[in-house]
């Protein structure tokens, strides 16, 4: 035995230049899309309306810092340890002549405000190591990247990016041309992610004013034609035909397939009469669209049903639905789910509810008063996360309605508004229990495109 201590090890930190602490403006703030936590399904995101001023100090030096890199082919480039904190904030994308530097090996982006990557970066034919890490406003990359193909380590805040496994923030849904000519070297960034497009990203041709080859653009929309009528006749078929008949309860319900060339999607409703004077009432939406989201959908609803069935409560029955259909199921086109479930007591008034990711429902009273019937926020099932749903309890008067619905309901993906927003137009539209629910008027609150 001896007292003697091991000497302490020393590990060198491979991020210098996202923990730089020098003052000065950073990244600007970006609310496209939570960091933080799961997305909803058919949560809309847009691409950064940024335009890059080209007569900013930022912008200048980093032409500079290019042209001296080009000329000296040096092998590693970062451009962004010497300017200044506030010139870094000036740089939201990076100029075409990134594409100059066909002898860099190692291209480092720390920290940086940028919002898109230009496709000339496929033009770096050495770069081997790409590290944009912390930049949190980067949420996507052009396929031009392919074209590095030594390509083999890349550093990124992967929580960042469109379509991350972890919060899954659904991609940017790009507009169709149609027959509109468009000004190539004038596009709006927030609607095509960059501001022009001079050549194909696929075949390096250049890129036609209409939109996408023709061959390829027929080809797509054969494809989406015989997957749309496949999905709607599976979809219809999985779904009630009506709701059960209550004495003591009214009930009404509407399903709209998606439209404006969305594929349809998987969406479910259902509800059953339970002994004892209660009513059991789900509704859920499979995250994607096409026959894969129809087929899990029709998985989810008869497991569903059979749970309400069985009058489990609320989060009893989420946490047995999301253990039904988890990663490690059987299928192999798994797909996560938002759900609701409520369980009404039509004796006591008592209503039980739980969420898994969902949208809250609405409860309208007699009076005309209306509430969101806010539960704890569970993530959605399907997910693996063996999480516990908790129940809420809310008191329900005699002679109220209410409303369960999914986000394509209070989401319109031609407008800019939030899920609170949207909620309270629904609120708007189903102010009063005096009459029959109008489902027909109230799929047209917004249009749905999930």
């Amino acid at each position: 035995m001896t007292d003697e201590q091991p000497p302490a090890q020393v590990f060198p930190n491979r991020f210098p230049e996202a923990m730089d602490s020098r003052p000065g403006a950073r990244q600007d703030r970006c609310h496209c899309f939570s960091q933080t936590r799961v997305s909803l399904p058919g949560r809309v995101t847009d691409f950064h309306a940024d335009i890059q001023d080209t007569s900013a100090p930022g912008w200048l030096r980093l032409l500079e810092l290019i042209d001296e890199a080009a000329a000296d082919g040096r092998e590693e480039f970062r451009p962004l340890t010497e300017p200044s904190p506030e010139e870094r904030r000036q740089l939201v994308t990076l100029p075409a002549s990134i594409g100059r530097l066909t002898a860099v090996r190692t291209l480092v982006l720390y920290g940086s405000n940028l919002v898109r990557i230009p496709p000339e970066i496929g033009g770096m034919t050495s770069l081997e190591e790409f590290s944009p890490y912390t930049s949190r406003r980067l949420h996507w990359f052009p396929y031009e990247i392919t074209r590095c193909g030594r390509l083999v380590n890349s550093t990124v805040s992967t929580r960042s990016i469109y379509g991350n496994y972890k919060y899954r923030p659904p991609f940017p849904r790009l507009l169709p041309t149609g027959d509109t000519v468009l000004d190539l070297d004038g596009l709006a960034p927030a609607h095509w992610g960059t501001t022009a497009a001079r050549t194909c990203g696929v075949c390096t041709g250049p890129a036609p004013a209409t939109g996408p080859h023709p061959a390829m653009a027929v080809d797509n929309a054969l494809l989406y034609r015989r997957e749309r009528l496949a999905t709607l006749p599976l979809q219809r078929h999985l779904l009630p035909t009506r709701l059960p008949g209550i004495p003591w309860a009214r009930s009404a319900h509407r399903h709209l397939p998606a439209q404006n060339g969305t594929l349809a999607g998987g969406d479910w409703y259902d509800a059953v009469q339970l002994p004892g004077g209660r009513v059991g009432m789900t509704v859920g939406d499979v995250m994607g669209h096409g026959l894969g989201a129809a087929a899990a959908m029709g998985r989810y609803r008869s497991s569903a049903r059979a749970l309400l069935t069985v009058g489990l409560e609320p989060g009893q029955f989420l946490t047995r639905l999301d253990g039904l259909h988890g990663p490690d199921d059987a299928t192999d086109n798994h797909l996560p789910a938002t759900c609701v479930c409520a369980v009404y007591d039509g004796v006591t008034g008592d209503l039980g509810l739980a969420l898994a990711g969902h949208p809250p429902p609405l409860l309208i009273r007699p009076d005309g008063s209306t509430d969101t019937l806010a539960a704890a926020p569970g993530p959605p099932v399907g997910m693996g996360l063996g999480h516990t749903y908790e129940n809420a309890h809310r008191a329900v008067p005699s002679g109220s309605l209410l409303v369960l619905y999914t986000d394509g309901m209070i989401e319109d993906r031609s407008a800019y508004f939030d899920l609170d927003q949207g909620i309270a137009m629904l609120r708007r539209a189903v102010h009063s229990t005096e009459t029959p629910p109008d489902v027909t008027r109230l799929t047209h609150v917004r249009p749905a495109a999930s």
